[in-house]
């Protein structure tokens, strides 16, 4: 992959330490996949980016490979995401506001945390579960300006962590479009919120 000129390096740095953590991909395995030794990648990522670690090439092919192109547009498709802590919350703030938000829910659990489901355009969703961190973070934020929040019952929330533990990516789509049109949902399906 060339990378265009202007690109902000450190902004990829940031990126690819948010999505290998936010996915539970460990720093070895990445750099191994793509050819860079795990020292050299750290370097990269804690230092903003900077120039000589890691070639520019390798940096935005590594994030691309976890779902994010260099000007931080979302690859199409589902995007699951572990977000525990505030800072990596900021970090999906700023991601989520780069793009065309077509609709989203914040289902918060009563027994604490919270799942946010946001669609972006007709081809890319990302689906967070999130720490008691991260969601006092989105709530200090703009996005809850974008999105519907729902406060779950006993039943939401096992429904939800269901849905969450779904490996397929087509039936979570589908669950989570019929969210925004609940007379589509069917009572006999268990994950059904």
């Amino acid at each position: 992959m060339k990378v265009k000129p202007g690109t902000d390096m450190g902004r990829v740095a940031h990126w690819l330490n948010f999505l290998r953590q936010a996915l539970g991909v460990h720093t070895a395995v990445l750099a191994k996949a793509h050819g860079m030794r795990r020292s050299n990648l750290t370097t990269f990522m804690y230092s903003g980016g900077r120039p000589g670690s890691v070639s520019p090439e390798k940096a935005c092919n590594a994030l691309l490979s976890l779902g994010l192109q260099a000007d931080g547009t979302l690859r199409p498709g589902l995007h699951r995401w572990c977000i525990p802590s505030g800072e990596m919350a900021a970090t999906l703030v700023d991601l989520i506001g780069r793009a065309d938000v077509a609709w989203g829910v914040l289902l918060v659990l009563r027994q604490g945390g919270a799942y946010l489901m946001v669609r972006m355009g007709r081809l890319i969703c990302v689906f967070v579960e999130l720490g008691d961190e991260a969601l006092a973070t989105i709530h200090a934020s703009s996005l809850l300006d974008r999105v519907v929040r729902i406060t779950l019952d006993q039943d939401g929330d096992a429904a939800t962590k269901m849905l969450w533990q779904n490996e397929d990516d087509q039936d979570v789509l589908n669950h989570f479009d019929a969210l925004r049109n609940p007379a589509e949902l069917a009572p006999a399906t268990p994950t059904r919120i």
